[in-house]
């Protein structure tokens, strides 16, 4: 029968070497919907990836550690203790956060933050952030665990639409540019510039007649050339 060899927790969690976020994950110092600016606001996109990478490989480091017990690294069951892993060290670190949280905003007066639950923010959200490790399997390498994160995906959404809603207008503006060039040089038209009065485009009035609406002069439309219609109407039918 073989000795079975036991080896603590701590040999697998202590020889972790978790990732940071990629660079190319916004920090919380740069425009960040996700992030506020006050101490009792969320803390970012970077400090949620940050925690569920870190929840993640510390989800494996269970896994590996109840793997001496003969359980199978790619089963339910070690999903399931690797979870609860997630679940007790998370208890155990961010509960004493928000307690911590609090006195601090009791000592500053900030009584509104401890009446609203506003202090329980940053807590909070590095609780869901470590929730979100739950729904990544084991095994899997930084790049395939940032699939999982819903946060990150949701802001690579939000990006590529603004990245390309900014082509779009590019390739918009390009069209209109090419569009007036085009008119321009297949433009016609060589009199004066018309965009405003020139006083020697003006000729004056005819010197035989005043001009005006009731006599502008010769072969121009007026009342007293006019025939048939309502006018012809009004006048044979009686009515004038």
């Amino acid at each position: 029968m073989a000795e079975f060899n036991y080896k603590p927790f701590s040999d697998f969690y202590n020889v972790l070497d978790t990732p940071a976020p990629p660079d190319w994950v916004p920090m919380y110092d740069e425009e960040d919907v996700f992030a506020g600016t006050g101490p009792y606001e969320k803390q970012g996109l970077y400090s949620d990836v940050k925690h569920t990478l870190g929840a993640s490989y510390g989800k494996d480091a269970v896994i590996d550690w109840a793997s001496q017990f003969g359980i199978d690294t790619s089963g339910k069951f070690a999903d399931v203790i690797g979870n609860t892993g997630i679940l007790a060290a998370t208890a155990l670190q961010e509960i004493p956060d928000a307690w911590r949280t609090g006195k601090q905003a009791f000592k500053k007066g900030d009584y509104e933050a401890l009446l609203s639950g506003a202090f329980l923010s940053q807590p909070w959200e590095d609780v869901l952030a470590n929730l979100d490790a739950l729904s990544i399997p084991y095994g899997l390498d930084t790049n395939e665990k940032l699939d999982y994160i819903p946060n990150l995906q949701k802001w690579k959404k939000m990006n590529q639409r603004a990245t390309n809603q900014g082509i779009a207008q590019v390739a918009m503006q390009k069209q209109i540019q090419e569009a007036e060039a085009k008119q321009k040089a297949t433009s016609t038209y060589t009199g004066p510039v018309t965009h405003s009065f020139d006083p020697k485009q003006d000729t004056g009035r005819r010197p035989d007649k005043p001009g005006g609406f009731t006599d502008p002069g010769k072969g121009s439309y007026g009342p007293w050339k006019a025939q048939g219609g309502l006018i012809d109407l009004y006048r044979y039918g009686g009515f004038i």
